[in-house]
């Protein structure tokens, strides 16, 4: 090696260096893919029995709630006939003042 040369050692080292530091970081990477062990679930025989209560619940809600109105328009309406109720025409609204308005 010449004086004007630049020195080869430093180099290689830095370039030693860089690659190690780029296999560990290739290396933590795949270990991030490795398989875990599995975890079940351990309500997962009782959810389907929960998720059929939580349904049931709710659509009992909903059909009070349909049930009161139904109710509040018999009580208004001054008459008790579904018939009656299917064919009002609604036009001019949603729902209620629909209803009202078809009156």
């Amino acid at each position: 090696m010449t004086a004007g040369e630049p020195n080869e050692e430093p180099i290689q080292r830095r370039l030693r260096r860089s690659l190690k530091s780029a296999a560990d970081v290739r290396r933590s990477l795949l270990d991030r893919l490795q398989p875990r062990p599995t975890q079940t679930d351990p309500l997962h025989h009782e959810r389907e029995g929960m998720r059929k209560a939580r349904f049931a619940g709710v659509r009992a809600e909903r059909a009070t709630v349909r049930a009161e109105k139904r109710c509040e328009f018999h009580a208004i309406a001054g008459t008790n006939s579904t018939a009656r109720w299917a064919r009002i025409p609604r036009e001019g609204g949603h729902g209620f003042h629909g209803i009202m308005g078809a009156l």
